[in-house]
């Protein structure tokens, strides 16, 4: 019965633990020897630096090559996979190593949520298939780290649009209320270019592209998006104090222990950031982003009668901190 137990919370727990996206990428790989996995290996930390920072340059000014070894130590997760007859590799990496890497060389890192965005297309020559491009989206935004997707383009959204209907953008803006998206990128074709607009907020941006290859058109504006999206949100933190952390907290037992444990931390205002990354064996390992540094936030913690300060051995080997989660106490 106990098993069963620990299975269940474990299994709740794992729901809170999926590695976070934005430091994950896979690549196609020609095999599983040596040199594929160093040259897979350097290709997809440079897609996640370009994923955290917004920069498509980053990998010019990190020298990934010299950094590998320490990049392949903090790799907290990899697999090969088969798609469509091809071999796939992906690679998670420790949040914190990836963060302490961009800082090193001061580059930006973009932490804030990233805003969910709409693609409604108007083509004239190929109006028909315009669902057809869903794959070629879905995979340039994946590898920019930012969520778009496009309507399902029934009779309500198609009816009467053509790029001469009057009021275009706003026709398009009042149907594409109902997929509750925050932004919208509208594509207009208009003979043989096609007409781009980025609503954001109060921003409205526009640029103008050839309409003859419609997939590297749709690939160009999905990177333009995500530039205009990290030159606005983008935060060099290395100018303002914040650290990346990892702390473990043992003897979680249940659920309510793990629930508990998170609130109270949650109460420590120099935290920016907070994620669960692992559970095993009654023990947490909790990644944070926290501001005015780590000893000023390990003095808040301190306050927290729930949290004892563990002075033997770490349980997980890249956890900075180590404390007992102490849940018996009469008084919260």
């Amino acid at each position: 019965m106990n098993y069963l137990l620990s299975l269940y919370f474990t299994i709740l727990i794992s729901c809170y633990v999926a590695a976070s996206p934005l430091y994950e990428a896979n690549i196609k790989m020609p095999d599983k020897s040596d040199h594929a996995w160093r040259n897979g290996l350097q290709s997809i930390a440079c897609q996640v630096f370009i994923k955290v920072s917004g920069k498509t340059n980053v990998c010019q000014i990190i020298p990934i090559n010299a950094e590998l070894k320490d990049i392949e130590e903090k790799i907290s997760q990899f697999h090969y996979h088969h798609q469509d007859e091809s071999l796939w590799l992906t690679i998670a990496f420790d949040p914190g190593f990836i963060d302490q890497t961009l800082h090193k060389y001061h580059q930006p890192i973009w932490k804030t949520a990233r805003p969910k965005t709409l693609l409604w297309l108007v083509l004239e020559k190929d109006h028909q298939n315009m669902r057809s491009y869903e794959q070629i989206i879905r995979n340039e935004s994946h590898l920019r780290g930012i969520e778009v997707s496009t309507p399902i383009y029934d009779f309500e959204d198609t009816q009467g649009l053509q790029a001469s209907t009057p009021d275009l953008i706003n026709v398009i803006k009042t149907r594409s209320q109902k997929y509750h998206t925050s932004n919208l990128i509208i594509g207009i074709e208009n003979n043989d270019h096609i007409q781009w607009h980025l609503l954001s907020e109060d921003n409205h941006i526009e640029w103008t592209a050839p309409s003859k290859n419609m997939s590297s058109a749709i690939a160009n504006i999905i990177e333009h998006t995500a530039d205009f999206y990290a030159e606005e949100n983008a935060d060099y933190d290395v100018n303002h104090g914040h650290d990346a952390l990892f702390i473990e907290i043992y003897d979680v037992y249940t659920y309510t222990d793990y629930i508990k444990a998170l609130t109270k931390l949650k109460t420590i205002p120099d935290i920016q950031e907070i994620e669960t990354v692992e559970f095993h064996d009654h023990h947490l390992l909790i990644h944070l982003t926290v501001k005015n540094g780590v000893s000023a936030f390990a003095s808040h913690l301190e306050k927290i009668n729930h949290f004892a300060l563990n002075t033997g051995s770490n349980y997980f080997d890249r956890s900075n901190m180590s404390y007992q989660w102490i849940n018996d106490l009469k008084q919260s």
